[in-house]
Parts: structure tokens; C-alpha cells; sequence
């Protein structure tokens, strides 16, 4: 399993960082060093939180195991080895559930940024403003949850005797987040959701806005399924893979719109399809 994984999200990871990258290089060819706003410089702070997610998974699928037990198990004859080696397994799996919760939070912060500039319209302005503070409001509820759900906060990674199941699984968080998460990121596709269906521009013209959005859609898809997978069986660890996947295509769809015209001008035959889009 964790070679199959290592493979996936190293390569996933790698082309999101390129296309971060790509990113900041098209921004500042276009507005120049000094002319950076602040979701480019939110991106860059995303690498750090997309790269503790991915290694803290990798890390927890390489590792012995962690808070939770096995059904029958004598959690009390473990070793000293073992408890230790499972103790570090319950605090990678802390460090990997912050990764991702503040690189989806962080990309979802460039996004919106970048709404609120491309949102004129005063209704439009209005509604980007209100799911700002809505987002604002999520991550500081995941947050609060994350820390205080499991008390006393070293309960995290206490093997003996079994903690409380949050402390194991995180449940109250997981549901807190996936809340906030997934309708968070519908009222995001709903500002593009107009240009998609009403803009007058042939169809090869839309066709990049179809793309971004349809790529909007499989990261609430990938969202929806790690909960899946992980209230279906707490012991399933294939959750991991859409994890990594959700941040992976989030990392992209956060970044493609700025990158799009080095690939018109890169990519032969690429502008004379699309046109000016």
C-alpha cells in the first residue's frame, strides 16, 4: 500500500509545486516583483502545508500503526517499542490533518482573493465578501474542534489505556470539517457558474471555464469520498489516496487560471484554438 501511495502523491505533489511555480513565474513576468498581490503570496505559503500534507501521509502509511486499536487487542502487553512507534503514528496523523486542513483553506483564501477582484458587479462583490467570512468562520471552527475536541490534548497519542474514539479518529473534527468544507467550496463554483453558462464566446472559448470547473467539481467529489471511505470503516486506510488527491486538484484549479496564458503562448496550435480566451 504505502509504495502505491508514495508513488501517487510524489507525483501529484511534484506537479502541483511545478505548477505553483509556473504560477509565480506568469505573475511576475506580468506584474512584475513588485507588483505580486496577495493571493500569489497566500499560494506560496500553501507549499508548505500541501508538502506537510503529503509527507505526513506518506509518513503515517509507513508507520506501526497509531491511537487506534485493533478490536480484541490487549493494548496493555504491547511493548514499550510498540507504544512508542505508535505514538509517533498518532502524532504524524495530527500533523497530516492540519497539512490538509490549511491547504484547502489556504488555496480556497487565493481563490477568493482573486474573486474579489474579478467580481465588479456589487451584488457579485457582496456575496464573494459574505463566503469570505463564511470560509474565515470554517477554518477557525476546524480548528477549534481539532483542538479541543480530544481533552486532555496528549490524549492524541495515548495508547494505554484506549482513549476516548475522537481522540482515535477525530470524529466530531471530520464531520465539523466536511461540512464547512464541501459547502464552501459549492458557493465557490457558484461565482464562476454564470460565465460557464452565459458568456457569449464560442464553445472552444469556454471550454477552459468548463475544465476549471468540472476540475471544482471531482475536488468536492474526492471531499465527499475520503468521508465516505473513512465513516465506512475507520480502519480503511485507502482514504489517504483521496486526500492527496483532493489537495493535488485543488492545487491546480487554483492555479491554472494564472498560468493559462504561458500555455497559449508554450503550447503550438494551443492560442489558435482557443482564440483570446
Amino acid at each position: 500500500f504505502w509504495r502505491n501511495l508514495e508513488t501517487e502523491s510524489y507525483t501529484l505533489m511534484s506537479v502541483g509545486l511545478a505548477m505553483i511555480a509556473l504560477r509565480t513565474y506568469a505573475r511576475i513576468k506580468k506584474l512584475g516583483l513588485n507588483g505580486l498581490q496577495a493571493d500569489d503570496y497566500v499560494m506560496l505559503t500553501a507549499i508548505v502545508w500541501y508538502v506537510m500534507t503529503v509527507v505526513g501521509l506518506n509518513g503515517l502509511a509507513q508507520s506501526a500503526g497509531t491511537a487506534l486499536a485493533v478490536p480484541g487487542e490487549d493494548v496493555f502487553a504491547l511493548s514499550e517499542e510498540v507504544v512508542e512507534a505508535r505514538q509517533y503514528g498518532a502524532k504524524i496523523t495530527f500533523m497530516a490533518e492540519q497539512g490538509m486542513l490549511n491547504v484547502i483553506w489556504t488555496l480556497k483564501a487565493c481563490m477568493l482573493i482573486m474573486y474579489s477582484r474579478l467580481t465588479f458587479a456589487a451584488t457579485n462583490h457582496l456575496f464573494v465578501r459574505i463566503l469570505s467570512i463564511y470560509t474565515a468562520v470554517g477554518w477557525v471552527a476546524c480548528q477549534l474542534t481539532l483542538f479541543l475536541e480530544c481533552r486532555p490534548f496528549n490524549s492524541y497519542w495515548q495508547i494505554a489505556p484506549s482513549p476516548d474514539m475522537n481522540c482515535m479518529v477525530y470524529w466530531t473534527f471530520a464531520a465539523v470539517q466536511c461540512t464547512f468544507n464541501i459547502s464552501s467550496d459549492l458557493a465557490m463554483l457558484c461565482v464562476p457558474l454564470p460565465m460557464v453558462i452565459g458568456v457569449k464566446v464560442p464553445l472552444r472559448q469556454k471550454m477552459i471555464l468548463i475544465v476549471l470547473f468540472s476540475m471544482g467539481i471531482f475536488v468536492i467529489g474526492a471531499a465527499i469520498l475520503t468521508k465516505v471511505a473513512f465513516w465506512k470503516d475507520v480502519y480503511d486506510i485507502n482514504f489517504m489516496y483521496w486526500y492527496i488527491r483532493e489537495a493535488s486538484v485543488a492545487v491546480y484549479v487554483s492555479n491554472l487560471p494564472c498560468i493559462w496564458p504561458l500555455i497559449r503562448e508554450a503550447v503550438p496550435g494551443v492560442r489558435s484554438f482557443f482564440g483570446g480566451s
